[in-house]
């Protein structure tokens, strides 16, 4: 797959009204499963949910070598869970060198674009391309939204 041209094609359906979906870049910690293009409704829930129904840690958020600002999200059960190594080789390729993120490298991750004013986005192309290029193979998009809140 070229990581560049990856678009989410699923139906959006499930989608909660008023909410916006979001491509990210979903990387499991177990490497049986693949890394890949996600899209995913922006509310916590369906962020929770995709990483497999953990309470979400604080985002953790840099600026790219190319300009892009990124945030990755963690379960805050980090410690508990399993060594994310393709993570850390993607958040290197994206630029960064915190010691601290890698140390959290655990557990599934999802990778978003985030405004400069904090607020999550899609994740940038650019960003997206950088990440298939660090050798971590990358799916197509997937559809992944959450429970309708009533």
């Amino acid at each position: 797959m070229n990581a560049a041209t990856a678009t989410p094609t699923a139906s959006m359906r499930g989608v909660a009204a008023g909410s916006r979906v979001l491509t990210g870049l979903l990387i499991p910690a177990d490497p049986a499963r693949p890394a890949r293009v996600v899209a995913v409704d922006d509310a916590s829930t369906a962020i929770s949910d995709l990483l497999g129904e953990v309470l979400l840690d604080d985002a953790v958020t840099w600026r790219t070598p190319g300009g892009a600002w990124v945030s990755v999200y963690l379960g805050e059960d980090g410690a508990a869970a399993a060594d994310n190594p393709r993570l850390s080789v993607v958040a290197t390729r994206l630029g960064t060198t915190s010691r601290a993120f890698h140390v959290r490298a655990r557990g599934d991750a999802l990778i978003l674009g985030t405004s400069p004013t904090g607020v999550d986005v899609d994740l940038p192309r650019s960003a997206l391309t950088e990440a298939g290029r660090c050798g971590v193979p990358i799916e197509a998009a997937q559809t992944q939204t959450g429970r309708a809140r009533g």
